[in-house]
């Protein structure tokens, strides 16, 4: 485990302005790295997990949903909170896929964590690859508006490069799983030469 890192930051004050299950936010007094006072909100957000389902035909299985933050659609992978009852950030990613699309996968590969707001939001999110899928029925709760979207690997990587995804979490699992295909393709021909 690593060893938390001091900060350059002289903590004053913190108080907690607004909190539900999801999110806190607080307000941090601080004396900065010039010696003045300072101002620091965080808001802090329950773990969480991002999974990438590959379907056997080269297909990322992504979802459209209205986003109430961003007020629009957004086409990503399956995300979600991982809950108190869940043991791992696995159980959270099986759950939430079986929930969202009803989709069972036999394979997933963990592929690491992100921060994907570090300056006012502390957010941890865990990436998974889910392959072997088999499809039933979904469990959505009440206020998720979800369309399943199965998109060619090809065509996905060209909606990041138009700007029409441009959820984090599902561009770096987007990019890994196209890095992980161009190192197979050279590992695969320099065998052959």
């Amino acid at each position: 485990m690593k060893k938390k890192e001091v900060s350059p930051f002289q903590l004053l004050s913190q108080t907690e302005v607004y909190s539900n299950p999801w999110i806190s936010v607080k307000e941090d007094r601080c004396i900065g790295l010039d010696g003045k006072d300072c101002l620091y909100g965080v808001t802090t957000v329950i773990d969480g997990i991002a999974v990438l389902a590959l379907d056997d035909r080269d297909n990322a299985v992504l979802v459209r949903e209205y986003k109430y933050a961003i007020q629009k659609r957004s086409i990503e992978v399956v995300c979600g909170g991982i809950e108190k009852s869940d043991n791992s950030a696995l159980e959270t990613a099986k759950r939430e896929l079986k929930e969202e699309l009803g989709i069972d996968a036999a394979s997933f590969t963990y592929v690491g964590v992100t921060d994907p707001f570090t300056s006012v939001i502390y957010s941890k999110v865990h990436l998974f690859i889910a392959e072997d899928l088999t499809y039933g029925d979904h469990q959505r709760e009440v206020n998720e508006a979800i369309e399943l979207e199965r998109i060619p690997l090809s065509e996905a990587y060209a909606m990041i490069d138009r700007g029409e995804i441009t959820h984090a979490p599902t561009i770096i699992l987007l990019q890994r799983v196209q890095l992980n295909k161009l190192k197979n393709k050279l590992d695969s021909l320099n065998l052959q030469s």
